[in-house]
C-alpha cells in the first residue's frame, strides 16, 4: 500500500498503520515512486480522498491494466479533467465513485470490527468546538469528532 499525503503527521500514521510506501507529493515523484514500488506495474486499486484535481487525473497513470480508480473526494461540479479515453481503452482501466455502487456500504461495515481507526480519530468535548475546527484546518488530522 502506498499513500501519499502533504499531511507530515498523516504519513507518520499511515506508516504506523502498516503502509508499505508514504509519498510526499510536493518533495517526491508519486509516480516514480509508484513505479519503483510496482516495479512499474502499477496498483489494482487507486484512492483519491483529498479532492485535488490534479490527484484524480494521476490516478489515471498510477493504476496497473486492468485496475480500477475510485474517486473518493469531493469535486466542483463542472469539472473536466481530460481523461485520456484511448489510454484507458488500451489499459482496461475503471473509474468509480464511491457513490456508485449500492454495496459500497454493506461491505464497509463488515470491515470495520477489523479495523484499528481509533489512531485516525482525535475527540473533542462540545464545548471545545473552536478548539476542534482550529485543528481541523491545520490537516493534521484524519478525523475529527465532537463527544456530546
Amino acid at each position: 500500500m502506498l499513500l501519499s499525503t502533504r499531511s507530515p503527521e498523516k504519513r507518520a500514521l499511515a506508516k504506523q498503520l502498516g503502509a508499505d510506501v508514504v509519498v510526499d507529493p510536493i518533495h517526491e515523484d508519486l509516480l516514480g515512486v509508484s513505479n519503483q514500488f510496482t516495479d512499474g506495474r502499477g496498483f489494482s486499486v487507486c484512492f483519491e480522498a483529498s479532492g485535488d484535481t490534479g490527484v484524480a487525473r494521476q490516478l489515471i497513470l498510477l493504476a496497473e491494466a486492468g485496475g480500477t480508480i475510485v474517486w473518493v473526494g469531493t469535486y466542483p461540479p463542472n469539472l473536466d479533467i481530460g481523461v485520456p479515453v484511448y489510454y484507458m481503452h488500451s489499459r482496461d482501466l475503471t473509474i468509480r465513485d464511491v457513490r456508485s455502487s449500492p454495496y459500497a456500504f454493506p461491505k464497509a461495515l463488515q470491515v470495520l470490527p477489523k479495523l484499528n481507526l481509533q489512531p485516525m480519530i482525535k475527540v473533542y468535548p462540545l464545548n471545545d468546538v473552536i478548539q476542534a475546527f482550529e485543528a481541523q484546518k491545520t490537516g493534521k488530522n484524519v478525523k475529527i469528532m465532537l463527544k456530546m
